[in-house]
């Protein structure tokens, strides 16, 4: 192609350009230079976007968030959630020391729903292994403690596998350390997402109170998630909680001494939804809260979802310049695309479009009217729809042809030589009888003349 053609091309994609939402930029960026031994992953859900990484692929203890996929993988044994189950001193022996608890009993009957609450709303170990047990054994057929929790605990892993959890492995049921019971942040957030689907697991995470009325007594259950509190519990000093996001819809915290602490948390704000997963944030202070805000906050007022197709730039119509003698009105193009994307807020003030045509189809634009190379049948892409950032293609769309459209071509040359033929052909007798006419007049006239002449 030559130099000047792609002058003319490039020219053309500027005088094209439409500029959406120029504003003022603000700089969206988030400081993790304090938590290079954290394993963080923020993902926006609607538009799969990544907000935020660091180790995102690297193993980290995932503590009591294992109790999520311990929940998951019960629904799908059994979802009968008013079942009464009988806790047997032979699960409770299973629960390791220090472990937190709902401090359930030996013989005490108590609802699988509501050992599910005690899993996840008071992260008690002792209601997840009894969880992991009763349904095991009600997979294997089994009455034996041990049988029934192994075969639970492989039913886990089989889950695990087939939400695509590739760097992951389970051990127990309830989180508690074990080299063998590992993650990374991006599975955490996938399992997070997948758990979404679970509406008992949805309902629950977003409790902050529940009480359960068992056979030996009424127990409340109080939420280990502080992001949902707005006053802050007792144990942090009470008062007004600076770290409340009435955003977050839940999920599951972790704390233990190989996995410090850790956090799985789902929030929603308007049409943008975020999952996270911020692991190993050292356990001697509470510093997992201002920087579960911190995250909250830089992805909603940092970032906008936006559509970048829509009815003002779905469609486009292009004048002409070199139609066929028989082809009428514009060349008329469309994008059957829906672009959605989370931008940074200098992003979605800043990005621009740009429509580059079709160097195959498109020869020459003048006066902003296409020179066509060829004839255009539906459907045939006339160009591109690209969108712009700091240089960089974010997105792009094809532009296609709503109608055939013909260009001036040898055909056309034809066409009109037929159509002078077609006007011609019957004007020329008569112009040949009239042209006789005169002739016979002019020579009567002389031969008259001559007459004249010869009597005088």
């Amino acid at each position: 192609m030559s130099s000047n053609r792609k002058l003319l091309l490039t020219a053309l994609a500027i005088l094209l350009a439409l500029s959406f939402w120029q504003g003022e930029a603000r700089a969206s960026d988030y400081d993790l230079s304090g938590y290079q031994n954290a394993g963080i992953y923020v993902i926006e859900q609607n538009t799969d976007t990544v907000l935020l990484e660091n180790n995102a692929d690297e193993r980290f203890y995932p503590g009591s968030i294992t109790k999520i996929l311990t929940a998951m993988t019960a629904l799908d044994i059994t979802d009968d959630l008013n079942e009464k189950v009988t806790v047997t001193s032979e699960m409770l022996s299973l629960v390791k020391p220090n472990s937190s608890r709902i401090h359930l009993s030996a013989g005490e009957i108590i609802t699988y729903g509501d050992l599910m609450r005690g899993s996840l709303i008071r992260s008690g170990n002792d209601a997840a292994i009894a969880i992991g047990v009763f349904c095991g054994c009600r997979l294997t057929g089994s009455s034996d403690t041990l049988v029934g929790y192994k075969a639970f605990i492989e039913k886990m892993n089989e889950k695990s596998s087939s939400l695509g959890l590739t760097g992951s492995h389970w051990a127990n049921t309830d989180g508690y350390d074990d080299k063998e019971n590992y993650s990374t942040p991006r599975d955490i957030v996938a399992l997070g997402i997948a758990a979404q689907n679970y509406p008992f697991i949805t309902e629950t995470v977003m409790t902050l109170s529940y009480t359960a009325v068992t056979s030996a007594a009424a127990r409340e259950f109080m939420s280990t998630n502080i992001l949902k509190y707005t006053e802050l519990p007792d144990m942090l000093g009470g008062g007004p909680n600076p770290y409340y996001r009435a955003s977050v819809t839940g999920m599951k915290t972790g704390n233990t001494v190989m996995g410090q602490k850790c956090l799985l948390l789902s929030a929603e704000n308007g049409n943008m939804r975020i999952t996270a997963a911020i692991l190993n944030i050292p356990d001697k202070t509470n510093e997992i809260w201002p920087l579960a805000a911190g995250i909250i906050d830089y992805s909603f007022d940092g970032h906008r979802v936006i559509d970048l197709i829509d009815e003002s730039n779905r469609k486009a119509s292009y004048k002409i310049s070199n139609p066929s003698i028989l082809q009428k009105g514009n060349l008329d193009v469309q994008t059957d695309d829906s672009i959605t994307l989370c931008l940074d807020i200098d992003a979605a003030k800043g990005y621009i479009c740009v429509t580059a045509l079709n160097q195959e189809k498109v020869l020459d634009v003048y006066n902003g009217a296409l020179k066509l190379a060829c004839d255009i049948q539906k459907g045939d892409v006339i160009g591109k729809m690209e969108f712009l950032y700091d240089g960089a293609v974010i997105a792009e769309t094809e532009m296609r042809a709503l109608t055939d459209y013909d260009v001036f071509s040898n055909r056309d040359i034809m066409i009109a030589g037929m159509l002078v033929c077609a006007v011609i052909i019957p004007i020329a007798p008569g112009v040949s009888i009239i042209s006789v006419k005169k002739r016979r007049i002019r020579a009567r006239k002389r031969k008259n003349a001559a007459k004249s002449t010869e009597r005088a």
